[in-house]
């Protein structure tokens, strides 16, 4: 995805989404956690707040979900700015001092143990950073100023932020569709993640791989993610044998699965209880305002299959979908 494609999002608020992935990596380690936090007492609000509750340095465990330039801060209280659609202009910055201020004087903290990061998923004008001063550290990706108003002002580019583990949280929403790749391809091997979590970052997983041009038919929001992911966790479980069943799934959520009909489309062999699973999940997802294109990502069909069957002819449905991926 070029980086001017994700203007067309403009109504969808980025930074609710960005703020339930935090949320549900972080609150399990133990980070203090609030979303839309507000700045004064009548906000502005403030897209992130994560706290540090113990200890005068983030835990291994912390650092472990934390990017690079938050995981180093000893700030109890660092502010998140997430700019997903907008590019950086001198107002931004002006924005996040002004809650940087406001949240610091309001709770009279020190200067010390307040910080501020903005997250842009665009990688910004080189005219916009040298009109600042902000410069390159050891760190890729992370960027201070030495100009007396921004130097507190952390800027993190999550298209050069290292591709470690840590850091693919964030890079989740960079602009750019190979850097969401690694980011994906990192967490799919990160040990410890919840349910809610895996459910919301394959959700994230199927909008960011729409075909190039395609566009969701409505604003997204968490609950929207949520749902997107737990339609493909059921269409996953309802591809499986009854062999990868007994492998994957656990006893209760199989049972959960059996009661739902899935076990009269095993019993009546696999190849049709999964075309018919298939052909249920279609008509669903289009009862629920799905887009055709984010339909067939999830299903493995076609887009020309899924018209297909909500014409009302199911019969040239592919039950395998490693044969019949979206082109």
């Amino acid at each position: 995805m070029a980086e001017e494609e994700v203007e067309h999002s403009q109504k969808t608020e980025w930074h609710r989404l960005f703020a339930l992935e935090q949320e549900l990596a972080l609150i399990p380690v133990g980070v203090g956690f609030e979303t839309e936090f507000p700045a004064l007492t009548d906000p502005p609000k403030i897209d992130v707040l994560l706290l540090r509750q113990t200890g005068d340095q983030w835990t291994e465990a912390q650092q472990a979900r934390l990017p690079d330039g938050v995981r180093e801060s000893r700030a109890a209280y660092n502010l998140l700015e997430f700019k997903y659609t907008e590019s950086l202009t001198l107002d931004i910055f002006w924005q996040a001092l002004g809650y940087e201020h406001f949240f610091r004087t309001n709770r009279r903290l020190s200067q010390d143990n307040v910080r501020i990061f903005i997250l842009s998923a665009k990688t910004p004008q080189v005219a916009t950073l040298n009109e600042l001063g902000f410069g390159k550290t050891e760190q890729p990706g992370v960027l201070r100023s030495e100009n007396i108003y921004v130097r507190h002002v952390t800027l993190l580019v999550l298209n050069q932020l290292r591709d470690t583990p840590h850091n693919a949280f964030v890079k989740t929403f960079a602009s750019r569709q190979q850097e969401k790749r690694k980011a994906f391809d990192l967490l799919d091997s990160f040990y410890g993640l919840s349910a809610r979590l895996v459910t919301f970052l394959q959700g994230l997983r199927v909008i960011w791989s729409l075909p190039e041009g395609a566009e969701m038919n409505d604003i997204l929001t968490p609950e929207r993610v949520m749902e997107i992911g737990e339609t493909w966790k059921k269409v996953l479980v309802q591809s499986m044998t009854s062999e990868e069943l007994d492998v994957y799934v656990t006893p209760t959520y199989k049972q959960d699965i059996l009661e739902q009909g899935i076990e009269q489309g095993i019993e009546q062999g696999i190849e049709q209880g999964i075309a018919l699973a298939k052909q249920q999940t279609v008509h669903a997802m289009f009862a629920r305002n799905f887009d055709i294109a984010v339909i067939a990502d999830i299903t493995g069909l076609t887009v020309a299959q899924v018209n297909t069957i909500l014409a009302g002819n199911p019969h040239n449905t592919a039950t395998n979908p490693k044969d019949n991926a979206p082109k």
